[in-house]
């Protein structure tokens, strides 16, 4: 044998030496090397952080349909009669209303959505204050038409059917 063959012996034996029953090296497995299996290695601590990941996803999908803190859509919106002054409550659901609203006592088209900002004031939305041209609008009702400012008679709003 030469010296190059050699070498190459030696490393087969090296390597074979290694190898275990099966027929591949042995690596980290406890007992053959010497060595042990890292932690992230092993079949158990993969099926068990598995098991924890399907349990997390479970628990986020249970919050996430069957919570009860999941914002309502609203029930009802108010308007009011920009020629009166006076408030009504629509109730949502499956009929469409048409903006302007018509008024139930007077017949005309003058009831638009308002809302109450957080200081109190009165307004109609900016979307529906070009549909107010060709309306009799009061203007003690009315005070900003270019921003839809509005003060109503009373608090009180009346149902609308």
């Amino acid at each position: 044998m030469s010296y190059s063959t050699q070498n190459l012996g030696s490393l087969m034996d090296d390597l074979g030496a290694e190898e275990g029953a099966g027929g591949k090296a042995a690596k980290g497995r406890k007992g053959a090397g010497g060595e042990s299996t890292p932690i992230w290695k092993s079949q158990g601590a993969v099926v068990a952080l598995a098991m924890v990941a399907a349990l997390v996803l479970c628990i986020g999908v249970w919050f996430s349909f069957f919570s009860g803190g999941a914002p309502k859509a609203p029930s009802a919106m108010l308007l009011i009669d920009v020629s009166t002054g006076e408030l009504y409550e629509a109730k949502l659901g499956k009929r469409s209303w048409v903006i302007p609203m018509k008024n139930p006592d007077t017949g005309v088209r003058s009831i638009f959505p308002v809302r109450k900002s957080d200081d109190g004031q009165w307004s109609i939305h900016e979307r529906y204050l070009g549909a107010m041209d060709g309306i009799p609008v009061n203007s003690s009702v009315l005070i900003d038409a270019e921003n839809g400012i509005v003060i109503p008679q009373s608090e009180n709003a009346k149902r609308l059917k």
